[in-house]
Parts: structure tokens; sequence; C-alpha cells
């Protein structure tokens, strides 16, 4: 399956939450970066763990490749971001502390499961 290609000012929305902070990702910005790791098990399966090391160059990639305005930092923060919401909310809903599934990306980052 081949994906089309967005435009990068497409997927980056420089906007501002409602504490004023300036947000660098939209939604389609987030969805693509989530994507991108997933396809790069060197960035997440608990196997890489103790070779973090070596997914520097599958960062390095993915900023070159998919998101050329944005530092490398920033997508790992960001990634850092989403992975302790999803560890979060797969926590409640494993405790029973809330019925269902309320975080909109939640079924994008499946893939995580058992491996945090």
């Amino acid at each position: 399956m081949e994906e089309e290609s967005v435009p990068e000012q497409q997927l980056l929305a420089e906007v501002k939450d409602e504490f004023g902070r300036k947000r660098i990702f939209g939604q389609q910005g987030t969805l693509r970066l989530i994507e991108c790791v997933r396809q790069r098990p060197k960035l997440w399966h608990r196997q890489y763990l103790r070779s973090r090391a070596s997914g520097i160059e599958d960062w390095e990639e993915i900023q070159r490749t998919e998101f050329s305005t944005i530092s490398v930092n920033q997508l790992r923060v960001r990634w850092k971001t989403l992975r302790d919401c999803f560890r979060r909310e797969a926590k409640r809903i494993e405790d029973g502390t809330i019925p269902a599934i309320r975080w909109p990306l939640y079924d994008h980052m499946q893939f995580l499961h058992g491996h945090f």
C-alpha cells in the first residue's frame, strides 16, 4: 500500500492551545509521526531498548524525509508525549478507571501494547 505524500505545511499547524503555547503539530502531522515511528521498530520495540543509539539514524531519516522544518529533538519530544499519553490511557483502561477509550489517538498507537 503506497501512502500519499502530504505537503509538510499541512502536517504542521502553528496555532496556540488554550494555555497560549504554540503547537507545532497538526492532527495530520501527529498521525504521520505515529506512522513513521510504527514503521521503525528500533524506536519503540522492547527488543531494541538497550541499543537506543541505533534509533538516532531513524529519527534523522524521519526528520529529513517527512518533517524537514522540525528538529529531531522536537520530533522525539512529541513522540515521548504521545507514548506517555498512550501509556496513561492503557493503564486507565487496564485498571478499569475509565469505561471506554477517551484519547482519540489510542487506536493509532495500539502497536505499542506490551512494549512499554
